[in-house]
């Protein structure tokens, strides 16, 4: 019988740290979310890979850090100060990234669902690769 992913609402990087584990994984789902205190959360920190679905709904989060994997579904909405996917290179589900503020996919790979531009302000493609 398969296992039921866990779920959590992350507000800060303080609660994240301690869901990742030595080599910067962490298998749940996952949604930031903005703080509703002085923890301000701008960066994602230690995390290499998500094994589930992130989900960014938090106008906080400036930078993905170090992250390079997402194996489930990626969701941007409302992030007005994350511009750019950075190191993230694959992406296992669909990237939803609709009415968000990213300019570019910095060095986004592949996307093994569907890939969600509309009403963005995507200024940069260069290393994404179609696959057919």
């Amino acid at each position: 019988m398969e296992q039921e992913r866990k779920y959590f609402d992350i507000y800060n990087v303080e609660s994240l740290i301690p869901l990742i584990d030595n080599n910067g994984v962490r298998n749940a789902d996952i949604c930031i979310r903005p703080a509703n205190n002085d923890l301000k959360f701008e960066k994602i920190k230690f995390v290499r890979e998500i094994d589930g679905n992130l989900y960014i709904a938090s106008d906080e989060l400036k930078d993905l850090g170090s992250l390079e994997c997402v194996r489930g579904n990626l969701q941007i909405s409302n992030a007005k100060t994350l511009k750019s996917l950075k190191n993230l290179k694959v992406i296992l589900g669909n990237a939803i990234l609709r009415y968000s503020s990213i300019e570019t996919l910095g060095n986004l790979e592949e996307v093994a669902g569907k890939l969600s531009l509309r009403d963005t302000p995507i200024k940069n493609v260069s290393n994404f690769k179609i696959f057919s």
